[in-house]
């Protein structure tokens, strides 16, 4: 005997069963649409705000160059000014005093002069110089050690090694570092392919000058492509004592504050200044009271941009000439341009 077997009508509860499983399937997946949705817009957003980020970003680093750019032609005129005025370079000439950080706006009437035909009468022009802040700074290269002077002939002259030799000490640097440099620079000048030489004082890692002794050094040495003098007018204390044969750093103080109250004109006035017992460690050769190299350097900070930059700038008696230029937010100590600015 077969038993049949009839389907019996689902009753209440398991149709609002099956009602609660769609209604809950709905609702997740309204939820992952959102979701998904919310995503996608979310990358819009982000995509659109560091598009407007990276254009401001763009927007404000070229300004900073056309303005940088500015500051070093203004720094121009100060030197070409600075040459007609006097013969010789001192740090209480208008060059030397270095420009504290300032508002564009600030430094704009300062200079006119009360003039108002150079104020703008732009507000949009206004609003922007109110936001952007500059400074900087000329330095007189030839207050510094050349180390050109000391590796581009072989052997080098003794008064170049005693003063290196004198700095490194000094500065608590060793000394077997400065003998290994002079000897690779050495080897380099009798090979047959020589190494590219040094553009600045920083390209000189690359021949095993260490990047610790580097920072030490920078205030105190620099690498320019031809033999300088030491100017004794803008010299450090510890570049004189360096440089002026066997004098101690207590005289080198002297000599500073003598020239701070009356620059030299003269180096017979240095030698006076001396005294007999050092007077011969003053040579026309290594040292004088003029300059010719100058690094120009200056920075512009709009909001969270800032642009820096450095120039290298050699002084003629009828131009300037830019011997090589770096900027960018982090300048690029390996890459370098040259360039001629006329008078």
């Amino acid at each position: 005997m077969r038993t049949q077997h009839t389907s019996m009508p689902m009753g209440p509860q398991s149709s609002f069963a099956r009602l609660k499983a769609q209604s809950g399937m709905a609702l997740i997946t309204a939820m992952i649409t959102v979701l998904v949705v919310s995503i996608i817009v979310s990358g819009a957003l982000w995509k659109s705000w560091s598009l407007a980020q990276a254009e401001s970003a763009k927007r404000h680093a070229d300004q900073a160059q056309w303005l940088l750019t500015a500051a070093l032609d203004w720094s121009r005129v100060i030197l070409k000014e600075d040459a007609r005025a006097s013969q010789t370079d001192n740090l209480t000439e208008p060059w030397a005093v270095p420009l504290q950080e300032v508002k564009l706006s600030n430094f704009l009437k300062a200079n006119a002069n009360g003039n108002d035909a150079t104020q703008s009468n732009n507000a949009q022009d206004d609003l922007l110089a109110s936001q952007v802040f500059l400074s900087g700074q000329i330095t007189d290269e030839h207050s510094r050690l050349n180390f050109f002077n000391l590796l581009a002939t072989s052997p080098a002259p003794p008064p170049i090694v005693h003063a290196f030799s004198r700095l490194y000490e000094a500065l608590h640097l060793p000394q077997s570092e400065l003998m290994q440099l002079m000897s690779t620079f050495a080897a380099a000048q009798k090979s047959e392919n020589p190494p590219l030489w040094p553009a600045r004082i920083e390209n000189l890692t690359a021949w095993g000058l260490s990047p610790s002794s580097l920072d030490v050094l920078k205030p105190y040495a620099t690498w320019i492509n031809e033999s300088t003098t030491v100017n004794l007018n803008t010299a450090s204390p510890l570049v004189l004592f360096a440089t002026l044969g066997d004098i101690d750093m207590s005289q080198a103080q002297r000599l500073s504050s003598l020239r701070a109250t009356q620059p030299w004109s003269a180096l017979a006035d240095v030698q006076n200044a001396l005294g007999s017992q050092y007077a011969q460690s003053v040579n026309s050769i290594y040292h004088q009271l003029s300059s010719k190299y100058f690094l120009v350097s200056g920075k512009i900070r709009i909001d969270e941009t800032q642009i820096v930059s450095r120039s290298l700038v050699q002084r003629t008696p009828n131009q300037l000439l830019i011997v090589w230029s770096e900027h960018g937010a982090q300048a690029d100590m390996n890459s370098f341009s040259s360039t001629t600015m006329t008078p």
